[in-house]
């Protein structure tokens, strides 16, 4: 009786390690392990052998299940993310239209050129490579998308008119 408590006990030490493990010991090493530090008889051993089967496959199906919630999880974040970026998007044409409608022909080629340009600098996912991180005009740490306007260069037709 004190062998199948001991066995109890181990067993739960050694499920609780195969969840635990991407890769976890085969029934047959778990039982072999067990018959070693036990010193299991063959009718045990068998018996074990058999609760550790049950209890791998369920074992497996659990892990299967939560593979699957995981993945789910991934492509509902995923999912977001592309909306968040589509609305992103969507504010920033937005913002550029209403801009362009107060601007004169000249200054609508520029900005476009300026739009062109920035266009360039942002990879697919809209958020600036490592490397782009904290020069003028781009996102800093803090993830702030507003130009660093103190790093602006003077504007050369002097101040605006008030």
């Amino acid at each position: 009786m004190k062998n199948i408590l001991i066995a109890g006990v181990l067993f739960i030490i050694l499920i609780g390690n195969a969840i635990a493990q991407p890769n976890p010991p085969s029934v047959d090493k778990q039982v072999l392990h067990l018959k070693r530090i036990l010193q299991l008889d063959d009718k045990q051993t068998d018996k074990i052998k058999s609760i550790v089967s049950s209890s791998d496959a369920k074992l497996n199906d659990l892990r299967d299940k939560l593979e699957l919630a995981h993945q789910k999880q991934v492509a509902e974040m995923k999912k977001a993310h592309q909306k968040d970026i589509e609305e992103v998007d969507n504010l920033m044409t937005d913002r550029d239209n209403q801009i362009s409608q107060i601007l004169n022909d000249t200054q609508k080629k520029k900005f476009d050129d300026f739009r062109d340009e920035q266009q360039m600098r942002r990879p697919d996912d809209g958020f600036p490579p490592p490397s782009m991180k904290g020069k003028d005009n781009m996102p800093g740490p803090q993830g702030c998308c507003q130009p660093h306007m103190d790093n602006l260069p003077d504007d050369p037709n002097g101040p605006p008119a008030k």
